[in-house]
């Protein structure tokens, strides 16, 4: 199944597809990867990296994949399409037929930012009415398909594609004022989409801390390691905050110690000085990539030029 052309169910901040021809580069060293039969991603967020390396491992072995996330919902979510896509379905086309009777056939010849805004106001308040139910599904953990669906509906509409939680572990970011609906149909059809795939081939969920997926490893696992971002040296604003808990500087480092002692690993984050003298000292590989701060939540600093670093090793 040609997983990488496949639309994505939402668009998720800090999404790795982007990363899909560093990650070939690396990955097609002597074919060191032959012998994976493990695949583990503590940090799975959207999925685009994931998606990246199942194309690339070997296909002649029955690759077991192993896939978390600390963020509620979305594992929710990916648990659900795997389980019961036909549930999430029925609620997800409940919420957005009332969505859609709400949004204005006139719309599509409004430019003015006000004038927007005021015929979308219907809208906005349906958004922040499943928001509000959303939150109580979550914190107290009922009815987790619907949770699941609104959660859906809510990626498709929040401002600049944003997940973000507050130290209540609310989701708090508001409207994005689209002027285009979501095309439901299509939708659907990627929810089945994915049904299909994680259930032809061999992946589990999980909702845990990072470091509970350590131990899964063996001498032929592969993990993939894309946690919360360092504040890179050229990006100061502060990073998304993914649940209620932070992920701090501890963690990172914490993190990090951990990571050197396996034998196959791919890890990426900003390219600080202290992130590169770390791998420095250790001899590790990696390489350095420039890119856009398409991450900025300010449109002036999307337009800068930050760096990344994409660290490997593999025995």
């Amino acid at each position: 199944m040609d997983i990488i052309k496949q639309n994505n169910l939402f668009n998720w901040i800090g999404g790795k597809k982007w990363l899909n021809n560093h990650i070939i580069s690396i990955m097609n060293i002597d074919n060191k990867l032959k012998h994976i039969n493990r695949y583990i991603e503590p940090f799975v967020g959207g999925m685009g990296a994931f998606k990246n390396f199942y194309t690339l491992l070997p296909k002649n072995t029955k690759i077991e994949y192993l896939i978390n996330d600390i963020n509620y919902p979305l594992m929710t979510l990916y648990n659900t399409i795997q389980n019961n896509p036909e549930n999430l379905i029925k609620e997800y086309k409940k919420i957005k037929i009332n969505f859609e009777n709400y949004f204005p056939t006139t719309l599509f010849n409004k430019k003015d930012k006000i004038e927007v805004q005021n015929v979308l106001f219907d809208c906005q308040k349906y958004y922040l009415e499943q928001r509000i139910i959303f939150n109580e599904l979550k914190l107290n953990k009922n009815n987790p398909i619907l949770m699941a669906a609104i959660f859906l509906f809510l990626m498709e509409y929040t401002f600049n594609g944003i997940y973000r939680e507050n130290k209540k572990g609310e989701f708090n970011v508001g409207y994005n004022w689209k002027v285009n609906l979501i095309d439901t149909e299509m939708k659907i059809k990627t929810i089945n989409y994915y049904n299909n795939f994680f259930n032809y081939i061999n992946i589990s969920f999980f909702n845990e801390n990072y470091d509970y997926m350590f131990k899964f490893q063996t001498d032929n696992s592969l993990f993939y390691f894309d946690p919360p971002y360092v504040k890179s040296n050229e990006a100061k604003s502060k990073p998304n905050s993914y649940s209620e808990n932070e992920f701090t500087i501890f963690n990172q480092n914490e993190l990090l110690n951990k990571i050197i002692t396996l034998n196959n690993f791919v890890y990426s984050n900003h390219a600080t000085n202290e992130i590169k003298k770390y791998f420095n000292n250790l001899d590790i590989k990696y390489n350095l990539i420039p890119r856009k701060n398409f991450i900025s939540s300010k449109g002036n600093d999307r337009d800068k030029i930050i760096e990344e670093i994409l660290v490997y090793k593999f025995n």
